[in-house]
C-alpha cells in the first residue's frame, strides 16, 4: 500500500534530495565555505568578549580611582 505524504513531505523529499546530490557534487566547496563562515562568526565572537572584558575592566577601574577619591576626601 503507498502511504500519502502530502505536499509539505514531497517538498521536504525533493529539497533533502537535491540538497544531497548538491553535497555529492560540489561537497568541498560547500564544506570550505561553512569552514570559513564559521571562522568569521566565531572571529566576531571573539572580539565582541574582548571588548566586553575591556569595558568590565575599564569600568573596575574607574570604579577603584572613585573610591579612592572619595577615601581621600573623607
Amino acid at each position: 500500500m503507498v502511504e500519502r505524504i502530502g505536499l509539505g513531505g514531497a517538498l521536504l523529499l525533493v529539497l533533502t534530495l537535491s540538497f544531497g546530490v548538491a553535497f555529492i557534487i560540489r561537497g568541498p566547496a560547500l564544506v570550505q565555505a561553512f569552514n570559513k563562515t564559521l571562522e568569521i562568526v566565531l572571529k566576531h565572537r571573539r572580539l565582541m568578549l574582548d571588548v566586553q572584558r575591556k569595558v568590565e575592566g575599564k569600568q573596575s577601574n574607574i570604579q577603584s580611582a572613585i573610591q579612592q577619591a572619595r577615601g581621600k576626601v573623607k
